[in-house]
């Protein structure tokens, strides 16, 4: 049977394009057959052309994503969580409150309430005050998730993706992430080790920007693959009449065969301003607490 693939895309779609190549070539068993985005993009133009159906969710609202995605029927939803994710929850959750938005759910107000935050706190003071109770908002984004993927008989995959520079001074927060996600029934692939010794300094975009450039890519491409086939009973498995092809930097895409990336789900990066990176499980807890 075909696998189902969903495709989130935001820009000129090289991973989507990849993606498609793939299954063109018949290597993934697979087929697309949904190509999504928060707002209109050269991605969505070219596929509309290859005859694949495109949905736009306005703003990325988690309950129109949501109900995008259950009509899609992907056989898989990958969350691609790093180090710096549980900090951005904790960013995220403190600045809601501190611009008046009061939480829907009651584990954020239980939250806020036992941390003493609310409008009146300095959001710098409320980040503090919230740190310790990041775990707990995971537990909360895990669950709910993963409740929503087997209401859908959707398989749920929990990638975590180190940082280029190291991940050590984040080691109990990792540790912690992945033994929720397991206890919230996710399959869980650490990617720790992926870069080896490699100088960091030779896979980083530039001086100031930490996202991986295309060696970095690459090394991340060939391990997630592996990682995937092996570790989710063949659900990303590639026909048999097709040898496991060897994919360039620029197709990390076909690393996520038969995964619809969904509900905020991304790699994060951090530019050496601070500035935050593509949407990760951070922004789901706060998306899902907000609507």
């Amino acid at each position: 049977m075909s696998g189902r693939i969903a495709v989130g895309v935001s820009g000129a779609g090289s991973n989507l394009r990849a993606l498609h190549a793939a299954v063109v070539r018949g290597e993934l068993g697979a087929e697309i057959v949904l190509v999504f985005a928060d707002r209109a993009c050269p991605a969505i133009d070219w596929v509309a052309e290859q005859g694949i159906a495109t949905r736009i969710v306005e703003g990325g609202d988690d309950t129109a994503l949501a109900g995008v995605l259950a009509e899609a029927k992907p056989d898989a939803v990958v969350l691609v969580v790093n180090p710096h994710d549980a900090g951005f929850t904790v960013q995220h959750f403190a600045r809601s409150l501190h611009r008046g938005i009061e939480p829907m759910d009651e584990v954020f107000r239980q939250v806020a309430r036992e941390a003493r935050v609310d409008a009146r706190t300095p959001q710098l003071t409320g980040e503090k005050h919230l740190w310790p109770y990041w775990a707990r908002l995971y537990e909360w984004a895990f669950g709910r998730i993963a409740g929503r993927c087997r209401d859908e008989g959707i398989r749920l995959v929990l990638v975590y993706l180190p940082t280029v520079s190291g991940s050590e001074s984040y080691r109990k927060e990792t540790d912690q992430l992945m033994d929720l996600g397991r206890k919230a029934g996710l399959t869980v692939i650490n990617l720790e080790g992926t870069y080896g010794r490699t100088a960091p300094e030779s896979l980083e975009v530039a001086p100031w920007d930490s996202h991986p450039n295309a060696r970095g890519h690459r090394l991340i491409a060939d391990r997630l693959f592996a990682e995937l086939v092996a570790e989710t009973g063949g659900l990303f498995e590639q026909r048999d009449e097709h040898p496991a092809p060897r994919f360039g930097a620029d197709e990390v895409g076909q690393r996520l065969a038969v995964a619809a990336r969904a509900l905020g789900a991304g790699a994060h990066g951090r530019d050496r301003s601070g500035a935050r990176g593509h949407p990760g499980v951070a922004e789901a807890a706060e998306a899902l607490e907000a609507h």
